[in-house]
């Protein structure tokens, strides 16, 4: 891959544990399982949903690649990608993206994070909610277990109970099921 300088103690901290992660003994090998594990789901959300002031701190180079691939893929129902696109994603964008995961896997509050990328609580039918779950049913994690780690629990919870298309449409609920949505909705 090319390289590009870069200052970012953080970014380069994150390579450092990937890194250490890549050669861990065997014995340890389902712990950075895991942490790539993590760190993909949580790519493929940041990927789809962070904006450039996700990314204080950054590298200029890096913030300026991402804001400018948001603008080219932002539409009027959210970022959109060709299979293709998303095969040849730039170096700095994918610099952005695991520099966002990284803060949600490794944060204090994981949850936390990840609703303030994307708007989790806002939207409990948000499209956010599909790009996780598409990322965590994808490769690489098609053929892994899906039993997600203790660090990201919380937040693919919130994959597993909310979302669009979960909850069958007014017509075919109840009068009282409708009231209530409506009610809890409020």
């Amino acid at each position: 891959m090319p390289t590009v300088p870069v200052q970012d103690n953080e970014l380069l901290a994150l390579q450092q544990r990937l890194w250490d992660a890549l050669h861990a003994p065997a014995e340890q090998r389902p712990e950075p399982f895991g942490l790539f594990q993590d760190l993909w789901a949580m790519a493929c959300l940041a990927l789809f949903t962070a904006h450039p002031e996700h990314l204080d701190g950054a590298d200029a180079v890096v913030r300026e690649a991402f804001a400018d691939y948001c603008r080219a893929h932002d539409g009027t129902a959210g970022r959109r990608f060709t299979s293709a696109e998303l095969r040849g994603l730039p170096v700095l964008v994918h610099a952005a993206v695991i520099r966002t995961a990284a803060r949600i896997v490794f944060g204090e509050d994981p949850l936390a994070a990840a609703d303030a990328v994307a708007g989790l609580s806002r939207d409990p039918h948000s499209t956010a909610i599909v790009a996780l779950r598409r990322a965590w049913h994808s490769s690489p994690l098609r053929f892994a277990t899906r039993e997600n780690t203790a660090r990201i629990e919380t937040v693919m919870d919130v994959a597993k109970y909310s979302g669009p298309g979960l909850a069958p449409s007014l017509k075919r609920r109840s009068p009282t099921a409708a009231s209530a949505t409506v009610l809890c909705e409020r």
